[in-house]
């Protein structure tokens, strides 16, 4: 049998050659933006990798509560007190700003036995988001008035409040010379606050408020002062 003119031997080598080639340029196309995009240099590792954590979904009582260290930021009592609690707020959610509200009180009536150590839970850790930018002042606060001024004045917001409503906290805190304003501009404070928040929600700490009484977790769904309360005294006891 006789090949068309069209398809003669060599024309048939010819299509089978540029053929394999073209697997080959896909294949290796495909390879360099996998490597590209998936990989990277031993010790060498892109930004975005190295700081990111996923956030998981890890069942309530399983979640343990994080450790105390001279770097927390102390509501009430101390290392030395008795009970510890663990509270993740976010100043922009109403139920977080009224559970601490109502926490102090009993906390107080415990004479110094129970303390109460804060970590910020944002909804959001964008910036201009008013959530992460209340945290931000807020950590800006504490840093440079260990008194903490714009705590309290930021359990006020809810979840309508503003950029403007931030700023204007910052003026209420007393931020005369400025330093609050260059404190929330520095990228270093941002950046260690959007990891302590991706560690939390990386360990299923999810929305706040988020409260650890001892061992003891309360979801945002459970977290409620009669039940803390119940909590504290029994540990007291």
């Amino acid at each position: 049998m006789h090949l068309p003119s069209a398809l003669s031997p060599q024309r048939l080598a010819l299509i089978v050659l540029v053929a394999s080639a073209l697997v080959l340029c896909v294949y290796a196309g495909r390879q360099w933006y996998s490597n590209r995009t998936e990989t990277y240099e031993s010790g060498n590792p892109p930004k975005e990798i190295l700081n990111d954590i996923e956030p998981k979904h890890v069942p309530y009582e399983t979640i343990k509560p994080w450790a105390v260290s001279t770097g927390d930021i102390f509501l009430t009592g101390s290392t030395s007190s008795t009970v510890g609690i663990i509270f993740f707020g976010d100043y922009t959610n109403p139920a977080s700003n009224k559970l601490t509200m109502d926490l102090i009180p009993i906390i107080a009536a415990q004479h110094g036995n129970v303390r109460l150590v804060w970590h910020f839970l944002p909804s959001s850790i964008e910036d201009k988001s008013p959530s992460f930018e209340a945290a931000v002042l807020s950590y800006c606060s504490y840093l440079l008035d260990k008194k903490w001024p714009a705590h309290w004045y930021l359990l006020q917001l809810d979840a309508k409040s503003k950029i403007s409503d931030i700023d204007n906290v910052s003026m209420l805190a007393g931020d005369k010379e400025g330093r609050l304003e260059s404190c929330r501009r520095d990228e270093s404070v941002r950046s260690l606050l959007r990891v302590e928040i991706k560690t939390a929600r990386g360990d299923g700490i999810d929305d706040a408020p988020f409260v650890f009484v001892g061992t003891n977790a309360f979801s945002a769904a459970q977290a409620a002062s009669p039940a803390i309360g119940a909590v504290i005294k029994s540990y007291l006891k």
